[in-house]
């Protein structure tokens, strides 16, 4: 039997050999943007593009979703790697480190169970927006397509992000407050 060599071993600081380094980066665009599309639209917009819960609006802005996610990505990744003071505080936002923000699969499941909650509670209700016999998916299958109340549930769930959103900036600082006078 022959003796296998053991692994390239790189130290933390050490250089990588440009093709390594070009692959290995190339790899980690891909895994990048296929995490930050699926959360941010693909996966969301199914919700509503099954035949039996369908709303067309949402259905046909799955890739403006997918864009809309990578640019609030490149945005919020240029924001926290160059970390911007607040002018007249001693607060910056970012944290001045190398890292990319994306989007969450934390929040999947709320957005998910809203968009079906909505869309079944349209059609359930009698919804005018909930029209039967519309072609599925430009298909010969006739469905009930709840056009909009998709793009409505989705609407609500961004806005509550929202306002959780302040929430969490309002304990941070609370917080940090707090630690500065025990530094003190």
């Amino acid at each position: 039997l022959r003796a296998v060599a053991p692994p390239m071993y790189l130290a933390k600081d050490e250089k990588l050999p440009l093709a390594l380094s070009l692959s290995f980066g190339l790899q980690h665009m891909l895994a990048m943007c296929v995490g930050i599309a699926t959360s941010g639209g693909m996966l969301h917009a199914n919700e509503a593009c099954w035949s039996f819960r369908y709303d067309s609006e949402l259905c046909d802005r799955q890739s403006f979703l997918v864009s809309c996610s990578w640019l609030a990505s490149g945005l919020l990744t240029i924001i926290q790697v160059f970390r911007l003071r607040i002018v007249g505080t001693p607060y910056s936002i970012g944290t001045g480190l190398v890292s990319v923000m994306g989007t969450s699969f934390t929040f999947l499941p709320m957005g998910q169970a809203m968009i079906t909650n909505y869309i079944e509670d349209a059609k359930a209700t009698g919804d005018p927006r909930c029209l039967p016999n519309m072609p599925y998916k430009d298909t010969d299958t006739l469905v009930t397509d709840c056009q909009g109340v998709g793009v409505e549930a989705y609407g609500k769930f961004l806005g509550t992000a929202a306002v959780a959103s302040i929430f969490e900036i309002l304990i941070a600082l609370t917080f940090n407050k707090k630690n500065r006078s025990r530094e003190n």
